[in-house]
């Protein structure tokens, strides 16, 4: 009985961990948030320098760099909230492994999704409370586009699964 209540205390410890570095994010202040993306950006960027030094000028590339700066932050979004979803996939299914069936996989993907989008939601008003930070549905549909590809992604390899076992 102890190892039971053991084992689904730990099937949590993926998506907490997950949650905990999304979280870490999101506490940092506007500045320090900008100077980690804008440090990727700078390295992503000095092969394309080259490119414009030869043919463009100093203001596209400004443009460039601010645009692809936008663009890591939301593939940033979408990366952790597709690994939380993963996580609480995990989760939801260690939890429920007695669920068998095409509608207990999809109920746990539901569950699993519904987590992640609360949780998504939960952080965008958590970065309320943190200077230079805002609350933006941007942000939390960009999170639920993380998720959404991962639920795609599970779905898939699912199916492959179930085609192999039934070939």
């Amino acid at each position: 009985m102890k190892n039971k209540v053991l084992n689904r205390i730990l099937y949590f410890i993926p998506p907490i961990l997950v949650e905990g570095m999304i979280f870490f994010f999101s506490s940092q202040d506007g500045e320090e948030s900008g100077r980690l993306s804008g440090g990727i950006v700078a390295k992503l960027t000095g092969y394309f320098f080259d490119v414009f030094k030869n043919g463009g000028n100093a203001i596209e590339y400004e443009k460039f760099c601010i645009d692809f700066e936008s663009f890591i932050r939301e593939l940033g979004h979408a990366g952790e909230h597709a690994a939380l979803m993963a996580a609480c996939f995990f989760t939801v299914s260690m939890l429920f492994k007695k669920w068998e069936g095409v509608k207990s996989f999809f109920k746990k993907l539901g569950i699993a999704f519904g987590t992640t989008v609360v949780l998504a939601v939960t952080d965008e008003l958590h970065q309320l409370l943190v200077p230079g930070r805002a609350c933006e549905l941007h942000d939390v549909l960009i999170d639920t586009c993380g998720a959404l590809g991962m639920t795609v992604l599970i779905t898939l390899c699912w199916l492959l699964g179930t085609k192999r076992k039934n070939a």
